[in-house]
């Protein structure tokens, strides 16, 4: 689209539409750079100020929660299931999101909900040996042996088949690093 800039009017709504954009666009910047640096606080005020600046953000949610399951002296596992609820609503691909859901879940005496969040967990990255080994650790602990051992089992061959190279979808070649060529 070709803009007029011989008109006067014309050079005073361009510079304005230029300026309203970089002005929305420095706001949001700050805003992100401003929740980053209250979320790498050491105070959880700063935290909750994070999350309620960016509530977008499931890695702020996700901080809250790990802080309200490992608070000893405020610990609340209702809200730390809410908040990883609400992460894993903003990032439903996040396994690792999925698997601290179950372990709270597990830890609040609720192991339908902590099964579901493993099941999901292991939908969304089936190859993961790590989901498959605190699956499989959850069900140890439930007593559920012979489904506890197949899941280690899984582990173990998903961690040989990586080391060997073979699995191209693992989490060692999501996080970018790259084996023997």
């Amino acid at each position: 689209m070709r803009v007029d800039l011989a008109d006067f009017r014309a050079r005073l709504s361009f510079v304005a539409a230029i300026l309203l954009m970089a002005g929305g666009l420095t706001y949001q910047g700050g805003k992100a750079w401003l929740a980053t640096q209250w979320n790498e606080a050491d105070k959880p005020a700063q935290w909750f100020a994070a999350a309620r600046l960016e509530p977008g953000n499931a890695r702020y949610w996700e901080h809250l929660a790990l802080y309200r399951r490992w608070n000893l002296d405020q610990r609340n596992l209702p809200t730390a299931i809410r908040d990883l609820r609400r992460a894993t609503k903003l990032d439903p691909r996040d396994a690792r999101l999925w698997m601290e859901l179950a372990a709270v879940s597990e830890a609040e005496s609720s192991p339908s909900a902590a099964i579901h969040d493993y099941n999901v967990a292991q939908r969304d990255f089936p190859v993961s040996p790590i989901v498959a080994w605190k699956y499989g650790s959850f069900l140890l602990r439930r007593r559920n042996l012979p489904e506890g051992f197949a899941e280690l089992l899984r582990d173990t061959l998903a961690e040989a088949l990586d080391c060997a190279g073979f699995v191209r979808g693992s989490d060692r070649m999501r996080a970018g690093a790259r084996g023997p060529r």
